[in-house]
């Protein structure tokens, strides 16, 4: 189901390596976007004023290549993987994929 989203600072939106059950369109606020590196630390991704969050990866059927945490207090829009697949004709595969 699509709708607005509020996301208290330091909640996470999404993780890195988990397939995307939709997008985010930033409506308000900041997010944090960071990979884990092979020795467990975060490493900050510069962010360039993004609004829209994972589009890209449900699209080509990937993984997240980073996980997205409140900075702020943060508000979206959250457009579910099945409104896009209807939109496009598409159905949905299992294993998130």
């Amino acid at each position: 189901k699509s709708g607005e989203i509020h996301y208290k600072k330091g909640q996470i939106l999404f993780y890195e390596g988990h397939y995307p059950h939709g997008f985010f369109v930033v409506k308000k606020g900041e997010l944090a976007l960071f990979r884990t590196t092979l020795w467990g630390n975060h490493k900050d991704i510069p962010s360039i004023g993004e609004n829209i969050l994972g589009l890209h990866h449900l699209i080509t059927n990937t993984t997240h290549c980073a996980t997205a945490q409140a900075k702020s207090n943060v508000v979206v829009t959250f457009i579910p993987k099945s409104l896009v697949l209807d939109f496009f004709g598409q159905k949905e595969r299992g294993n998130g994929k």
